[in-house]
């Protein structure tokens, strides 16, 4: 009886603490923010700076223009829709740079022809 006991008291202590190992892998995660207008990110946002391992929440938001964001070498395609942020959660795996490419909607005629990126993602071993 009182080995149950011990073992109920066990289970509800390691429930108890899960919110905190959620909290802290939550911390672990690194937020890049891009905001498009006009078709351009500020020269702050140009180059994001990560190292291989991050995990990252990319959140981008178009202020005036509907389109796609994309991420060469993640195949990580966004589709955006002006005011509203999207999001997309992934771990860095590769080294290298990685640009981000605007392509606003109904541009079909450009294809996947690309300019200068939108923004770098500089990936640095760990």
């Amino acid at each position: 009886m009182a080995a149950i006991r011990w073992r109920r008291r066990a289970v509800l202590l390691a429930c108890a603490a899960l919110p905190v190992a959620t909290a802290a892998l939550a911390e672990d995660v690194r937020i890049v923010e891009l905001r498009i207008a006009a078709g351009a990110v500020e020269a702050a946002q140009r180059a994001v700076k990560l190292r291989k391992g991050d995990e990252v929440l990319l959140r981008v938001v178009a202020v005036d223009q509907a389109g796609s964001l994309h991420l060469h070498g993640y195949r990580i395609e966004l589709a955006l829709t002006p005011g509203v942020p999207a999001e997309a959660r992934f771990r860095v795996h590769a080294t290298g740079r990685f640009p981000m490419h605007f392509h606003p909607a109904g541009d079909k005629a450009a294809g996947h022809r690309h300019g200068p990126p939108l923004a770098t993602l500089d990936v640095q071993p760990p």
